[in-house]
């Protein structure tokens, strides 16, 4: 199987509140790169559907504020999220995250 992910991802475990028309949603993240995050919840959005989240990074000070677009979902309700607006601010704590985190081994 050939790996299409663009971006490295490494272990986020977090709550993630996200809002959806005018609906408030709690997720727990699962991982997370510059590009987006995985996240599992009790139930999801809809493939192509737009929200606005924001999640505090292991470390960090101020809550990190995105806008993401749910790529895919899989019926033990995980969602992959693309995020598709970004701070410069999040960005940076984002990438600074991923990189100072290790991968777990196999």
């Amino acid at each position: 199987m050939t790996e299409k992910r663009q971006f490295k991802r490494v272990p986020l475990n977090v709550t993630v509140e996200a809002t959806a028309g005018g609906r408030v949603f709690l997720f727990e993240s699962r991982n997370i790169s510059v590009g987006g995050l995985l996240l599992r919840g009790r139930e999801t959005l809809q493939e192509n559907d737009t929200f606005q989240m924001k999640f505090l990074l292991p470390g960090g000070s101020a809550p990190v504020s995105a806008a993401g677009v749910v790529q895919h979902v899989s019926p033990e309700a995980f969602m992959g999220v693309r995020f598709v607006a970004l701070s410069d601010d999040a960005r940076r704590a984002i990438e600074t995250y991923v990189r100072e985190t290790p991968l777990p081994q196999p």
